[in-house]
């Protein structure tokens, strides 16, 4: 059989004395598209084809994905910035010889924190419309126990330390550094005994909006 030569390429197959016919046009995309190409355009599709199943239709639910997902950035900005500061402050103290247990201890949990990358989890993202009245009181109450836990242990350990400083427990060479480190955990309790947490103040929002009117 002859093929018209302006319509139709050969392409030599595997097997001998075979060829495969393909339209020009075809063959020259199958030429200048490489396999990476050809598996990105693909994964773009799926990934556009399962958005398009998962789009979130609970109006609820859609505002605490926003909610959660500026929360989530921070989180992960904080990642950064906790392993940064740990490692500076690591540096700095073996530069001036005044490395510590409390310095390495720090510095390894932040640096387990960036190794492992904790995926940020919320239970807020239980809400919806449908169980909005029962969800939201109970996540303001262990919103508030968390608070006031977290407060009353960070308290504790601001009164601990300065009593430490206090009797002297600490060489005055790391005296200035301890007083900045118990006015720092002191002002963090108070803050948190006065101010709600922002999931708490979403909670609030929300019961507002949805629930008083």
């Amino acid at each position: 059989m002859l093929f018209d030569q302006e319509t139709m390429e050969g392409w030599r197959s595997g097997q001998s004395q075979q060829t495969v016919n393909l339209p020009s046009l075809a063959l020259r995309w199958f030429k200048s598209s490489s396999l990476h190409q050809i598996i990105l355009f693909l994964i773009i599709f799926s990934s556009f084809a399962w958005s398009q199943d998962k789009t979130i239709k609970d109006p609820i639910q859609l505002r605490t994905y926003y909610f959660l997902e500026e929360t989530d950035l921070s989180y992960k900005k904080d990642q950064y910035l906790s392993f940064i500061q740990s490692s500076t402050n690591v540096g700095l103290s073996l530069m001036d010889g005044s490395i510590s247990g409390m310095n390495y201890m720090f510095f390894g949990f932040s640096l387990y924190s960036f190794i492992q990358r904790p995926i940020f989890r919320s239970d807020l993202s239980k809400l919806s419309v449908e169980n909005l009245a029962y969800e939201l009181p109970r996540l303001q109450t262990k919103y508030k126990r968390n608070r006031s836990i977290s407060t009353a242990s960070t308290l504790f350990s601001a009164v601990l330390l300065s009593y430490l400083l206090a009797t002297d427990t600490f060489s005055k060479d790391k005296k200035p550094t301890m007083i900045g480190v118990v006015s720092q955990v002191f002002s963090i309790s108070i803050t948190s005994f006065f101010f709600e947490s922002s999931e708490e103040q979403y909670l609030r929002l929300l019961k507002k909006e949805y629930l008083d009117n």
